[in-house]
């Protein structure tokens, strides 16, 4: 795959990623806060990080 097509489809899975990650945190509670968000707060942040990473490679 070209690089550009590349760039292009992991920016595109960073912006869907960003969007999950935002959403998830409009809806932490102040509280509380259950096990399954968290890992899933974490799991988001990982992946968002390592596409950040697989484009500065790119780049």
């Amino acid at each position: 795959m070209p690089d550009s097509a590349m760039i292009q489809e992991l920016a595109h899975r960073l912006a869907y990623l960003q969007g999950e990650l935002d959403d998830l945190l409009r809806r932490w509670p102040a509280h509380s806060v259950k096990p399954e968000l968290i890992i899933l707060r974490e799991e988001l942040e990982e992946e968002i990080a390592e596409i950040k990473a697989q484009i500065a490679r790119i780049i």
